[in-house]
């Protein structure tokens, strides 16, 4: 038996998936859902240019650009208020949460700005602040 067949009916549970890594597994409503601590990679929501398809989904990629832009903000002293840059998370956990929930779907664009803008709202709301 693997070791996610044995956290089958428990609230959280842990496991090991070899495509991913660490995977940790939420009950919810009856529905298990597995949050990587790495991109989860489903290919459906990799960004596609021609043939070619993205190493990590179009959120990671997202946030991926958002760490290197905040990073930039940084080295060039750029501030912004504290407000805004709570703002900025705000659609990524819409999103994120709208999707689990199956309240609706999302797409690769919105998943891309979002996870671009939380990165940059997070990280200099905590080095800003």
């Amino acid at each position: 038996m693997t070791q996610a067949e044995q956290g089958k009916g428990r609230l959280l549970s842990f496991s090991w998936l070899p495509r991913v890594g660490p995977v940790l597994f939420v009950m919810v409503r009856g529905k298990k859902y597995g949050m990587s601590f790495f991109c989860h990679r489903l290919e459906e929501r990799c960004i596609k240019i021609g043939n070619h398809t993205s190493f990590l989904c179009a959120r990671c990629t997202g946030l991926v650009i958002g760490v290197l832009l905040a990073a930039a903000f940084l080295a060039l002293n750029i501030t912004m208020p504290l407000v805004a840059l709570s703002v900025f998370c705000v659609p990524l956990l819409i999103d994120g949460f709208t999707q689990l929930f199956d309240l609706r779907r999302s797409n690769n664009p919105l998943r891309f700005v979002s996870g671009i803008l939380f990165a940059v709202g997070i990280i200099l709301f905590l080095l800003q602040g």
